[in-house]
């Protein structure tokens, strides 16, 4: 799950780097709630932060 959510923000990244699209807010949601990022991540951000998520 983590490589498909990645994959798919990296998609969007890169069109919004591109100018093909604007990102104007990214949210995370959990189990403890929301929080809405201040600025754009970039992809290693959102790797890394999945990453720490999915610890069984």
């Amino acid at each position: 799950m983590e490589l498909a959510i990645t994959s798919a923000y990296s998609d969007l990244y890169q069109q919004h780097q591109n100018r093909d699209l604007q990102i104007k807010e990214v949210i995370l949601f959990s189990d403890f709630g929301q929080k809405n990022l201040l600025s754009l991540p970039t992809v290693e951000t959102i790797r890394a932060l999945l990453s720490r998520s999915i610890v069984v």
